[in-house]
């Protein structure tokens, strides 16, 4: 059997060697040992001498600790449980929250699952926190950075660097790393791979595991198009365009219950909508979606006033299961006015429409969220 030290320092090795880009005859030559003593330290068949390992921690940079990868691992569902907790402490108690992620951070210094989550979080708190937003980007950019140091899964660092230009194209001078590091990142799963996958859960008698992955991908492409919908809104486009970016987005709402079960993703469409229509000096139209955004806008503030959400529906069912991320994380009703209001407010392209009384009523409503 083997040693579990072995295994682990063997493991760290290994992972250190390949990122320096050394082969073993050559980590060898610079220990002054042998070729072979190298291999049967990354199989876990032996340890290095004592007195080797300063050496070695020095020629890769890292503290004793790090080589002998001593944190322990969370496990997947350790990783979800803990950040959907603190996500949801986020809400009423956000000083709380970031100790707490520390905490677990400075527990699981090398969990790259975790490192992830982490920094997941501080992008979206950054968001909601802009006072702390320097703050939350390098508490960040130091959980990536140890997971780009130290992963070999393509998925994770193509997440990290997703996670790093988030932060990044917040900032105007440095738009054009955000722009290079997605370039990079674009098309590096086929096409498709989600729906394979799916295949092979219920050829494999995995039935449950092939409906989640489905709508936890119908989810994420929804939220793709939809976004890209409302960009293409936002970015003045010709009446043509804007006609069959407006008969897109309506079809989508409708045929997928939206209103009903995403309203954030609704409003936003509406929203966007609207600014377009007002762009076009389409007072009708502005004045319907307005109306629309006003009115459910409405209902979400009162949903989250009573720390509820709006139901899944059938077709994310999974997604928000009782227990999951997504179903655990209720903003409280300040935030959602907040969020709500930006994307009506400071709107030049209202002054285009301001004459029309039902435009003006329904954005009086609004402001009075």
């Amino acid at each position: 059997m083997q040693n579990t030290s072995a295994t682990n320092i063997g493991a760290t090795i290994a992972r250190a060697r390949h990122a320096e880009g050394l082969t073993q005859e050559q980590l060898a030559d610079l220990l002054g040992v042998t070729k072979a003593a190298v291999s049967k330290w990354e199989l876990g068949l032996s340890l290095p001498d004592v007195a080797l390992l300063p050496s070695i921690a020095a020629q890769f940079g890292m503290s004793l600790d790090e080589l002998f990868d001593w944190d322990s691992q969370l496990d997947e569902g350790q990783v979800r449980e803990t950040a959907a907790r603190i996500a949801l402490r986020a809400n009423d108690d956000p000083e709380g929250a970031y100790a707490e992620i520390r905490s677990v951070t400075a527990e699981h210094p090398f969990c790259l699952p975790w490192l992830l989550q982490a920094a997941m979080f501080y992008l979206g708190r950054s968001a909601a926190d802009p006072t702390r937003a320097d703050e939350l980007r390098d508490n960040a950019f130091d959980c990536l950075d140890r997971v780009e140091a130290r992963s070999e899964d393509a998925r994770q660092l193509a997440l990290a660097r997703f996670i790093r230009a988030g932060f990044l194209r917040r900032q105007d001078d440095r738009l054009g790393e955000a722009i290079a590091l997605l370039e990079g990142i674009v098309g590096a799963t086929p096409i498709g791979t989600s729906s394979v996958l799916a295949s092979l859960y219920e050829q494999g008698g995995r039935a449950e595991d092939a409906a989640s992955l489905r709508e936890r991908d119908l989810f994420s492409s929804l939220g793709g198009v939809m976004g890209s919908i409302c960009a293409q809104l936002l970015a003045h486009p010709s009446k043509t365009q804007v006609d069959a970016l407006r008969k897109a987005g309506n079809a989508l709402v409708l045929g997928l219950e939206l209103e009903e079960h995403l309203p954030e993703t609704a409003l936003t469409f509406w929203a966007g909508a609207a600014v377009a229509s007002a762009q076009l000096e389409e007072a009708t139209e502005a004045a319907s979606y307005l109306a629309s955004f006003a009115g459910l806008a409405e209902k979400v503030i009162s949903a989250a006033e009573r720390g509820e959400r709006f139901p899944a529906g059938p077709l994310f069912e999974h997604v928000f299961a009782p227990g999951n991320a997504a179903d655990m994380v209720r903003p409280p009703a300040s935030m959602v006015r907040k969020g709500l209001l930006s994307m009506v407010e400071g709107r030049g392209e209202w002054s285009l429409v301001a004459q029309d009384s039902k435009v003006a009523r329904a954005l009086a409503r609004i402001r009075q969220l």
